[in-house]
């Protein structure tokens, strides 16, 4: 099949459910087909208008995801079933986060009971392969599961049945499957586990909005041509396991348990309908203000705290004055702020009777938390945050990096990006701890 916008171009690349025809500028055109498939392709069909919502849910995906601030290949929608991103050489791995236990992570953990929800995300790695084979080594089954990478490579086994005895690791060697970074320990497996556990997060709380429940997410990487590493490929209906409002499916586990294909069509088109809410949520950032008195209050632990936990997903406004001194100017200034479209939440930070806080969560429904900056010197004037009159809901913390922690928990409740960057947090600590198979990092090279 040519695509007619593109039949003056030489077709690039052509898989299952879409075609790449390359620009010649370091960008390409990727053109979603009306085919969808499971079984490794065993099952196939064609139904009109799959190609325009893939499209149409790549692009609201992706558009979400660039506003949360993470990196991909996405530079914008150019037809009804075409979008244009940087061309990129891609990985050959499928990444696989986990939220519910479901389809083959079940199979190859029967000890694991379907619908187990996992605290900390599962994230897996899959090879992809065709004609059962890669890097001369023959396999039993296409897109083999990763169990390990080392310098000597990657082993994989079978994806369909836990592993063991019956089911042993077979080795790829390294040039074959890290290429160009075989041997050197540069190799993106940290950098590729954390984004697609960002990703994870993002479009979790996006759906959660709207009342359905993301199980599990494949998406696929590759380098710029600047050497940036960038979410790639295309992240639609066919790339997550998804649950509406009642617990059903709304994915492409529908067409696998056999429903008619004009059933599938109405899903697919319901689902990409349902992704412009996505645009809406890229488009209102969540802010931060943080409030100091002079301009001697340092702000570099609140920053520091941003640029390493929220990063661009949540702005940081920084805002001075004197309520003492001055309170009309600094309610006026306040007013103003809060007046504008988008989720925030205030951080005073002042010393001394630290009246900036009391006097502003005296005056706005927004939420106020409280730090002081002088409590190390004079503890005493924490005081005057915690003994709060009536109607004064004031929220105090006396750890910069704990009030930043503490705004991202409260913007989490309508803002995709601050709740992935809290929770990124909340699971890290818990995969800290956590060494079992279940949650462990296969991105650690060992020789």
């Amino acid at each position: 099949m040519t695509n007619p916008v593109h039949s003056a171009r030489p077709l690039t690349t052509e898989g299952k459910t879409k075609q790449v025809y390359a620009l010649g500028d370091g960008t390409a055109d990727v053109v979603s087909k009306d085919d969808i498939t499971a079984g490794d392709g065993a099952k196939h069909d064609v139904f009109e208008g799959k190609g325009v919502f893939a499209t149409k849910t790549t692009s609201n995906v992706f558009e979400l995801l660039e506003a949360c601030g993470i990196p991909t290949a996405f530079i914008g929608r150019v037809a009804a079933d075409t979008f244009r991103a940087r061309l990129c050489t891609m990985l050959p791995y499928e990444v696989v986060a986990r939220r519910i236990a479901l389809g083959s992570y079940v199979k190859r953990n029967p000890e694991i009971k379907a619908g187990t929800r996992f605290e900390a995300l599962v994230v897996e790695f899959f090879l992809k392969t065709s004609g059962k084979a890669f890097g001369g080594v023959s396999l039993e089954k296409d897109d083999p599961l990763i169990t390990g990478f080392t310098s000597a490579g990657v082993g994989v086994c079978r994806p369909d049945m836990p592993q063991g005895s019956d089911n042993p690791p077979v080795n790829i060697p390294a040039r074959a499957v890290y290429g160009t970074h075989a041997g050197d320990g540069n190799h993106p497996f940290r950098e590729m586990e954390a984004l697609v556990r960002r990703v994870f997060l993002v479009l979790e709380k996006a759906w959660a909005l709207q009342g359905c429940t993301l199980c599990d997410l494949k998406i696929e990487f590759g380098f710029d041509d600047k050497g940036t590493l960038l979410v790639a490929d295309v992240v639609d209906n066919d790339s997550w396991r998804l649950l509406d409002e009642a617990g059903k499916h709304l994915d492409k586990q529908r067409y696998r348990d056999g429903a008619p294909v004009w059933q599938v069509r109405e899903l697919y088109e319901h689902v990409a309908r349902r992704t412009y809410a996505f645009a809406h949520l890229a488009k209102n950032k969540p802010t931060i203000v943080l409030w100091r008195a002079s301009e001697s209050d340092p702000i570099g632990p609140f920053s520091k705290a941003m640029k390493h936990i929220a990063g661009p997903a949540v702005l940081l406004e920084v805002e001075t004055g004197s309520v003492h001194k001055k309170p009309e100017r600094c309610l006026s200034v306040l007013r103003y702020i809060l007046a504008k479209p988008g989720s925030k939440v205030l951080i005073t930070y002042v010393g001394r009777s630290n009246g900036a806080g009391p006097v502003f969560a005296a005056e706005t429904h927004t939420p106020v938390i409280a730090v002081s900056a002088s409590v190390k010197e004079f503890p005493d004037d924490v005081w005057s945050s915690l003994r709060m009159p009536s109607n004064v809901p004031l929220m105090t913390v006396l750890d910069p990096t704990n009030a930043i922690l503490a705004a991202l928990g409260i913007l989490a409740e309508v803002s995709p990006g601050a709740y992935a960057a809290r929770r990124m947090v909340v699971e890290s600590a818990k995969l800290d701890v956590d060494n079992s198979p279940t949650h462990g990092r296969l991105w650690k090279l060992s020789s």
